[in-house]
């Protein structure tokens, strides 16, 4: 069950809606964080936050429009990317990109 929904949340680069998944899968939202936790070691939220940056870090050019970047890829504005980027990284985008011309 679990494995299927983590199948599906890569299948659509992390943006799918937790609440959806676990009504798909008939389980209370409480049950479904427990068990895909148990199974992956992460609640299905972080899940989908870490899968969703991966595809931008996988499709993402270093003179890419960090806005529509962004918004391509299910962000709300270019400041909540920065910030996503910031918490996994460590990093803005441009000081990242410094990092390997």
């Amino acid at each position: 069950l679990i494995l299927h929904a983590i199948q599906k949340i890569k299948k659509h680069n992390g943006e799918t809606k937790i609440e959806k998944l676990a009504d798909e899968f008939c389980l209370s939202q409480k049950q479904f964080n427990r068990r895909f936790k148990e199974y992956s070691g992460f609640n299905p939220k972080l899940y989908s936050r870490i899968i969703r940056f991966e595809s931008v870090i996988k499709n993402i050019s270093p003179n890419s429009n960090l806005t529509d970047t962004a918004y391509s890829n299910g962000y709300y504005d270019q400041a909540h990317f920065i910030h996503e980027f910031k918490s996994f990284t460590g990093f803005s985008p441009k000081d990242f990109w410094k990092l390997n011309p």
